[in-house]
């Protein structure tokens, strides 16, 4: 909600602005005790993980990106976090996490492609604790529900705009 400097380089996603649907996640970011271990999934520069610490959460933050140029800019943006180069979840090694928040990628170059987002929805009960869940945004036109309901439990939209929705769904036990 207030300005403040962002390192940015040439070829990132989004770069100079907030996306839309990045935006709606924003409105709806959970609220987690202090320590909880949270994983920004596809961070990007790491604006979801800087608003997450912007909240004053005192929180262990965790920033997964397969672009080793956005987890450079990530680096500066929230100083502090781990950042790691990784396409899936099994690249955070053993971690277990309260929460894994992410605008997660949907194109392969030019095309639409859906396997991480469905890669991302079917290892996340492996990397959350009891509990803990995932919270994603992606647009409306994705039927999400089963889905999340064949890994996950209590899948709801926490947030929607005519384009995205933010889906949430949590962990009941760890596999």
């Amino acid at each position: 909600g207030e300005p403040r400097t962002w390192v940015i380089y040439p070829g990132v996603f989004s770069a100079g602005s907030i996306d839309e649907g990045t935006r709606l996640m924003l409105t709806a970011l959970p609220k987690l005790g202090a320590g909880a271990r949270v994983l920004d999934y596809g961070c990007g520069t790491g604006v979801i993980a800087a608003a997450m610490r912007a909240h004053g959460h005192d929180l262990a933050l965790e920033l997964l990106d397969s672009d080793s140029v956005s987890l450079l800019a990530a680096t500066e943006n929230v100083p502090g976090a781990r950042v790691i180069l990784g396409t899936a979840l099994p690249a955070t090694g053993a971690t277990r996490y309260d929460a894994i928040l992410s605008n997660p990628p949907l194109h392969s170059g030019v095309a639409e492609d859906h396997r991480t987002l469905e890669r991302l929805i079917a290892d996340a009960p492996k990397y959350l604790r009891k509990g803990g869940y995932l919270q994603l945004v992606v647009q409306r036109r994705l039927p999400l529900e089963d889905l999340l309901g064949e890994h996950l439990s209590d899948a709801t939209i926490v947030a929607e705009n005519g384009t995205y929705r933010v889906w949430r769904a949590r962990a009941l036990s760890r596999t």
